[in-house]
């Protein structure tokens, strides 16, 4: 055991270490910055041996899975100077990690969520949502994933966004209606 207060690390390399900054927690500090911190209330594994990566539908392997039952959150920024693009994979399931279930109807798979400073915090300002859009499998086979997707915005005043247009499995497109019923609906 390592002393409280104490971390491990190298004689040659002495801001290259491991450590515990809180409770509960482990961090892995390199170059005096750290880099990766796992604590109780989740698990945080690159690369990590006997993981199953949960993505399908490509040919890319998320190198950073980030997984729990109840909460997955990830803040991600990238600063450079080219075209490059990056990669983020949202999913759900129902069920455990252990024991995955099927998706229903309306469930929804995953956010991006908009947040701005307003010199007091960090407040909603838009969200992109994807749901669930019918009946996963239902063409019996297990390829089937009906999907919409959602856009919200909040009004001037609040910090609740609102649904202002929608895009269906089937291609059609609402604006002000949650069910639009031709190709383009538009509701004032």
């Amino acid at each position: 055991r390592i002393p409280d207060g104490k971390v491990f690390g190298f004689a040659s390399d002495l801001n290259t270490y491991i450590g515990r900054p809180t409770g509960d927690a482990i961090a892995f500090t390199a170059g005096g910055h750290e880099r990766l911190r796992i604590s109780a209330n989740y698990v945080f594994g690159q690369d990590v041996t006997g993981r199953v990566t949960r993505h399908d539908n490509t040919g890319v392997t998320p190198k950073i899975q980030l997984e729990h039952n109840s909460e997955a959150s990830l803040a991600l920024s990238k600063f450079s100077n080219d075209a490059d693009s990056s990669r983020l994979f949202l999913q759900k399931g129902r069920g455990s990690l252990e024991s995955a279930t099927a998706v229903q109807d309306n469930d929804v798979l995953g956010q991006i969520i908009f947040n701005g400073y307003n010199g007091s915090g960090f407040r909603n300002a838009a969200q992109i949502l994807a749901e669930v859009d019918g009946e996963p499998t239902s063409s019996g086979d297990n390829t089937d994933m009906p999907g919409a997707l959602v856009f919200k915005t909040s009004e001037d005043g609040t910090n609740i966004p609102q649904e202002r247009l929608r895009i269906t499995s089937d291609g059609k497109v609402g604006i002000g209606t949650d069910n639009p019923g031709a190709k383009l609906d538009v509701y004032a």
